[in-house]
């Protein structure tokens, strides 16, 4: 007799379930009691926040009728429904009026990605691990702060999933089971991000949307941070110990599963790696300096994390794996894109990459281009 398969359950896709909950909030607008509260506009520093003036709630009768539900209607002091048209149109309209942030999101996103092509990111967690190797423990203190700071501040996750290999072979040396390796990345990353220090896609974005200063409370977060990461570590540990006196109380005890398919290239952490490390977090240090004194937001943060999409003439030639000389000869037969600020070169990575992609180049013959260059 077969067994019956089980029918797997499908979610829908992401734009499914969003606009389904905003149907069902629009089906809210005729059901849920109305009401209204008088708000006043106050100023905190910098910033200027409309908040409600407590004890002025009353009730609003509703307005309903035939154009309402459909084009929408307005009355004085009777409270509107959300019409079909409201609602067909509510995605675009939410989108026009924080378009500063979603395009902040798709340049932070950009940047993260950056580091990544670049190596960046893995050449530095594999240069940590060339030099603690020798201490399981005092590697994971290391290893998990930097994961977890990297989640507080830029709000990393997913980029850190490439580096899941290196971590279980590095915990299989060490004596450890998957499960810890898998938490180094995985806890830290993920308890970083949620004591969001000064993370852009959470605590300044709501703290944008709520209008409080931005950076505001971030002494508790800090305090909250090293808190929740010094137990987070500590029970990590506290695991790996146990394993190690008796591997069979591993969560993955008789599991035969070999790492040796496991493989990811070493990366050496260059000049280029630790200029980006550097640039980056000046950049990062100026803006949150400016958030706070100068008044600056959205499309000054945009801009800061643009500039770190940039890379000077040395780094972008260590990115292509080629001589300084080489990638100036490509500029001078205007072959590489580039802009120049105050004399300085600035290539943007993208630009690197379509040249390399165009040209179909290996590290291996890179050099070789020069002699398919047009001359002038």
């Amino acid at each position: 007799m077969k067994r019956k398969e089980r029918k797997r359950i499908k979610i829908p896709h992401v734009f499914v379930l969003l606009t389904g909950v905003i149907l069902f909030c629009a089906l809210l607008s005729y059901v849920v009691p109305s009401g209204i509260y008088q708000r006043k506009t106050i100023t905190i520093g910098e910033s200027t926040s409309t908040v409600v003036v407590p004890g002025t709630y009353e009730k609003l009768p509703k307005h309903i009728s035939f154009k309402g539900i459909f084009i929408g209607d307005r009355a004085d002091q009777r409270a509107s429904t959300v019409s079909l048209l409201e609602f067909l149109t509510a995605i675009p309209r939410g989108m026009a009026r924080v378009s500063e942030i979603i395009f902040m999101i798709f340049i932070i996103g950009g940047v993260l990605g950056i580091f990544q092509r670049t190596d960046t990111i893995t050449a530095v967690i594999q240069a940590l691990l060339d030099k603690f190797s020798h201490s399981g423990s005092l590697l994971t203190i290391i290893l998990m702060t930097v994961m977890g700071i990297g989640g507080s501040t830029f709000g990393m996750g997913e980029e850190l999933i490439p580096l899941v290999p290196i971590f279980l072979i590095v915990s299989y040396k060490l004596g450890y089971d998957r499960v810890y390796g898998m938490s180094i990345v995985y806890l830290g990353a993920l308890i970083g991000f949620a004591a969001a220090t000064t993370n852009p896609f959470t605590v300044q974005i709501a703290q944008n949307i709520a209008e409080v200063p931005v950076g505001s409370g971030i002494v508790f977060r800090v305090i909250f941070f090293v808190v929740i990461m010094t137990v987070t570590i500590g029970y990590v540990l506290m695991y790996g110990e146990k394993i190690k006196r008796d591997p069979s109380k591993s969560i993955t005890a008789g599991d035969n599963h070999s790492l040796s398919e496991l493989h990811q290239e070493k990366q050496s952490l260059k000049a280029s790696h630790i200029l980006i490390i550097l640039s980056s977090a000046l950049i990062f240090i100026v803006v949150l300096y400016s958030i706070q004194t100068k008044g600056w937001w959205l499309n000054e943060m945009s801009g800061g994390f643009l500039l770190k999409g940039w890379l000077k003439a040395k780094a972008a030639a260590e990115y292509c794996d080629v001589g300084e000389r080489t990638l100036r000869t490509w500029l001078k037969e205007e072959a590489l894109r580039s802009s120049r600020v105050r004399g300085t070169i600035l290539i943007k990575v993208e630009w690197l990459d379509e040249f390399l992609k165009q040209h179909e180049l290996k590290p291996e013959n890179l050099d070789e281009i020069l002699t398919d260059l047009p001359k002038g």
